[in-house]
């Protein structure tokens, strides 16, 4: 779906939450060990957005925050 589409949607939520599921094996980047996996999801309109992302049989959380308040309505 096209991102600002989404956000209409969302305009009026103030927190999302989301569980991804990872791998379950080790990954290696130019042949260093990968310790960690943090998911960050856009919060798309949303105030708030936390991820949880699992990684190796361990889970890591995510935060992401979107500190501009939204615009009030001018009557």
């Amino acid at each position: 779906m096209p991102r600002a589409y989404i956000g209409g949607m969302l305009k009026h939520v103030d927190f999302l939450a989301s569980n991804v599921p990872g791998i379950r094996v080790p990954l290696y980047l130019p042949g260093a060990r990968v310790d960690s996996f943090y998911g960050f999801g856009p919060t798309i309109g949303a105030a708030l957005n936390v991820t949880l992302m699992s990684y190796c049989d361990t889970c890591y959380v995510g935060v992401n925050i979107d500190t501009v308040p939204s615009p009030t309505p001018t009557s």
